[in-house]
């Protein structure tokens, strides 16, 4: 039975979760399940000692990720179904597997595109989890 579903999104990248979060609202209605959105803030190499230390630059990241990540999910969700927020930091698809892994998601719902030049990291991503998850996994194609 499906209790828990995560659906990571990209926040800057609104075929990302245009197509995905109906999809997640009916799986969550449908099995009265909690659902719970993410995005990941990939690391980034950071080349000015003294200016910017990942320290002082990650917890800003992941902040204005996570405010974000709810702008995009609240006024476009149900206010009924019960929705929790988790930002990654790193890798992505480690990242959203680790977080499956500690929800104990019976489900992850993802988008991904056809494979093409400006597309291929989010398609390699997409391919990763599916490979590597311990529940099933949903791929949403852009319509």
């Amino acid at each position: 039975m499906i209790k828990t579903i995560l659906v990571p999104i990209d926040i800057h990248e609104e075929s990302s979760w245009q197509n995905v979060l109906p999809i997640a609202i009916d799986h969550a209605r449908r099995y009265n399940a909690d659902l719970h959105m993410m995005t990941v803030v990939p690391h980034v190499e950071l080349n000015m000692p003294g200016v910017l230390s990942p320290e002082k630059i990650y917890p800003q990241l992941r902040d204005a990720a996570s405010a974000r990540l709810e702008a995009i999910i609240q006024p476009n969700a149900p206010a009924d179904l019960r929705i929790h927020y988790a930002i990654g930091e790193g890798n992505v698809h480690r990242e959203i597997l680790r977080v499956a892994d500690e929800i104990e998601a019976n489900l992850i719902i993802l988008a991904s595109h056809r494979p093409a030049l400006s597309t291929y990291l989010l398609g390699a991503h997409a391919a990763r989890v599916v490979r590597h998850a311990r529940c099933s996994v949903y791929v949403v194609r852009p319509s």
